[in-house]
Order: C-alpha cells, then sequence, then structure tokens
C-alpha cells in the first residue's frame, strides 16, 4: 500500500483545501490535519490568520519533509498507528479531509480523535460520494468497477460512503452535527447543470463529496467518559 502512494504525482499531496472555509470555525487556536500531505491547507489557516499552531501527521515520508518547512509540528507515519492515546495536546479543529476512506478502521478513529478534541472543538471530515453519477452509470450500464489512481475509485480507497454513511461514521461516536456540504456542485460545472436541469431531484447523485463538520460538547456523557479512560 505504501507504494501505491509513493506512485501518485506531487499536485496529490499539494492541495490547498480553501473549499473547507464555510466548515471551520473564524479562528482555532490549535489545529491538526491527518494526512496533511506537503502542508499546503495548514499553511493557508496559519498565514490567514485562521489560526495559531498546527500540527500534521502524513503517511508519506517524502511529503512529510515538506510539510516540516511550513507546519509547526509534523509526525511521519500512519494515523492508524500512530499512539494518540499518550497525546497530552487537545486541538479546536481536527481536519480528515479525503483520508477516512483510505484507513482499515475509520470508525475506530473518529472515536480516538474524538478524545483529542477540547470541549466545543470541531472534526472536519470530506469524504467521497459513492453514489456519484461517474460511478454509478458505469457500474449500472456496463458492469465496470474501474479503480484510478485519484478520484472517488481511487486505487487507495479501502471504505466507501454514501451521505447517510458518511454523517454516521463521522457522529457514531459521540460527536455533534454541525453541517453537511456538498461539494462538486460549483458553478459552471458539469455535476451543477445537470443538478439545475433536473431541479435538484437527483442532488445526491451530483456531489462528489461530502463535507462534513462535527463538535465535541462537553455535555456529551459518552465522549467525556472516553477523555476519562484515554
Amino acid at each position: 500500500m505504501d507504494n501505491d502512494y509513493q506512485s501518485k504525482e506531487t499536485g496529490y499531496f499539494s492541495n490547498t483545501r480553501t473549499d473547507i472555509e464555510p466548515a471551520i470555525p473564524p479562528f482555532s487556536e490549535s489545529v491538526l490535519e491527518i494526512g496533511c500531505g506537503t502542508g499546503a491547507t495548514l499553511a493557508w489557516l496559519k498565514t490567514s490568520g485562521r489560526c495559531r499552531f498546527t500540527t500534521g501527521i502524513e503517511l508519506v515520508a517524502q511529503q512529510a519533509e515538506s510539510a516540516a518547512k511550513v507546519v509547526d509540528k509534523v509526525i511521519q507515519g500512519s494515523i492508524e498507528t500512530v499512539d494518540l492515546a499518550s497525546w497530552t495536546e487537545r486541538f479546536d479543529l481536527i481536519l480528515c479531509l479525503d483520508v477516512l476512506e483510505h484507513l482499515n478502521d475509520p470508525w475506530e478513529l473518529i472515536e480516538r480523535l474524538g478524545r483529542l478534541l477540547k470541549p466545543g472543538g470541531r472534526l472536519v471530515a470530506s469524504i467521497p460520494n459513492i453514489r456519484h453519477i461517474s460511478v454509478l452509470v458505469p457500474l449500472l450500464f456496463q458492469g465496470e468497477w474501474t479503480y484510478s489512481e485519484r478520484g472517488i475509485l481511487d486505487k487507495t480507497h479501502l471504505r466507501f460512503f454514501t451521505k447517510k454513511s458518511a454523517i454516521h461514521l463521522v457522529t457514531c461516536s459521540g460527536l455533534v452535527m454541525v453541517c453537511v456540504k456538498e461539494l462538486g456542485l460549483q458553478s459552471k460545472s458539469i455535476s451543477s447543470m445537470l443538478n439545475k436541469l433536473t431541479l435538484g431531484m437527483f442532488r445526491g447523485i451530483f456531489a462528489s463529496q461530502y463535507l462534513i463538520a462535527v463538535e465535541k460538547r462537553a455535555s456529551c456523557p459518552q465522549r467525556d467518559s472516553m477523555s476519562q479512560t484515554a
């Protein structure tokens, strides 16, 4: 699996995810990004005054080295083996952008990340929509399910989600829903035009991703008990 990531082009790791802005707070004292790549998104958050301290975890060593130049603290390794339970840091914002679908057990990770959130802290995830028309049409009419180097059927994806299952993933351990936003429906895109032509009736097959924000509420007994035993 590591070789699959090593073979990806540089642009795969260097996107600045400014599209998350509607889902994040105006300012977060500390931000953790899982799968930070070269650190472009964390660097944007800090230079634009949206946070004070940035931490990133990145699987690929070469990308982690690049991230270390612009991120305050970088840990190189797999998030599924990093010992988060020993961390004393707590974060105002945690980002899981196009990462949960790559994991063996994303449900367990969300539970562990919840323990790292401060009360009132927010976790924001972007998750590909397996119901997207680009997947459905070849599957239904041609019987094809073809993996690719990137996109919804990226060959490194281990898990696939619809809107409902993505929401369940990020809320199943007690984090509380803040908002869900559809991505891929920007104006002038083909998906946007098709969505308008169908009067929004099939919106669920035109959204390429879901951007989901959840919060850790101080009054959540399940989450508090997790924090006590972490």
